[in-house]
Order: structure tokens, then sequence, then C-alpha cells
């Protein structure tokens, strides 16, 4: 099966200031709980990225 992006999350992390170390460990960790699903795997990592993201900005004071 051909993986195609349903979510830009690639552009998202640099928007989000999340870094590339972050991206790569929670894109491995995701990719476990949805090895066979492409939809469900970039869903999820979407998802995580905004709550890393609202966390951060928490953090900052700024959200």
């Amino acid at each position: 099966m051909e993986s195609r992006i349903i979510f830009d999350t690639k552009r998202l992390i640099k928007e989000l200031g999340i870094s590339q170390e972050e991206y790569k460990e929670l894109e491995k960790t995701v990719k476990k709980e949805f090895p066979q699903d492409e939809m469900m795997f970039q869903l999820h990592l979407l998802r995580a990225l905004k709550s890393i993201s609202h966390k951060k900005a928490k953090e900052r004071g700024t959200f």
C-alpha cells in the first residue's frame, strides 16, 4: 500500500515550534500503535502534535 500525505504534519511541526527530535520520537510511538493504518497514524500524529503545541503555549503563558 502506497503511503500518501493526508495531513501536512511536516509543515505543522514548523508552525508549532516542535523540534525534529520530538517529532521523530512521537512518530515512532504513534507508528507502533497504527502500523497498518496510514490514515489513523497521521490523524493521531496530528492530534499529538497539537497537544504538544498547546502544552508549550501554556508553559510560555501564550495560550
